[in-house]
């Protein structure tokens, strides 16, 4: 079984918080279903389907827009027909879970069209600002770091099958640095959130952001995903 991290992006709040190694478009889940989880898809078409518990067509998987997703599972079919039995399974299985809208429970205002905050309990909290809080030495660092800390088989050793497996964290950063409110936003399941928070708990601080040379408070949406491939 292979195991890949790929989508680890740091993102405010109100930004795209999905972007992966393939280009963000509906045919792009498809593609991936084709070429990355098994040696042979070539029983995708022909497969039981089911997005958000309801079965569902080949046509309903295509026109999935990628970022809508926290969760694939994929099972061939002999795999398959021992989770769902005979008559569910002996074609393949593909479980899609799509992601839930999120209800704003801020009054968010606007400065000049780009800096985005809210109010909470006297605290003035920005979604996006001048210059961003951020892991410390950007992106880059941020995956060194991951792949230095990220435990990836988690998922594997929960008894998670072939498929794609998308965290979502958020949290503020304070004007110094320190973190505080570190909450799930989408749990695909089989302990990957578990993991994702231990990684961002052990990290002592983040660069604040900040807005007219002052620090300020922010906050922040981080997402990570596990991509599992049997072959």
């Amino acid at each position: 079984m292979k195991l890949f991290l790929f989508n680890l992006t740091l993102v405010l709040a109100f930004c795209s918080p999905y972007v992966s190694h393939a280009q963000q478009s509906k045919e792009n889940l498809d593609w991936l279903l084709h070429n990355d989880f098994y040696a042979d898809m070539s029983w995708l078409p022909d497969a039981s389907i089911k997005i958000d518990g309801k079965p569902s067509t080949y046509t309903d998987l295509q026109n999935i827009d990628f970022n809508e997703v926290i969760k694939i599972e994929v099972y061939k079919k002999k795999d398959a027909v021992k989770v769902f039995g005979k008559e569910q399974g002996r074609k393949g299985m593909v479980l899609i879970t799509k992601r839930k809208k999120k209800q704003d429970t801020h009054n968010v205002y606007t400065i000049d069209d780009s800096v985005k905050y809210y109010t909470q309990a006297g605290d003035t909290i920005f979604l996006r600002t001048t210059q961003d809080a951020a892991f410390i030495g950007g992106n880059i660092a941020w995956q060194k770091y991951l792949e230095r800390n990220l435990d990836s088989v988690v998922p594997v050793d929960a008894g998670s099958p072939a498929g794609i497996y998308k965290v979502t964290v958020e949290f503020l950063v304070n004007k110094d640095g320190t973190i505080s409110d570190l909450k799930v936003v989408d749990d695909p399941g089989y302990n990957t959130a578990y993991e994702v928070m231990r990684i961002i708990k052990k990290i002592p601080q983040w660069q604040a952001g900040t807005y007219k040379g002052q620090q300020v408070k922010c906050l922040l949406t981080q997402s990570v995903t596990f991509f599992i491939s049997n072959g």
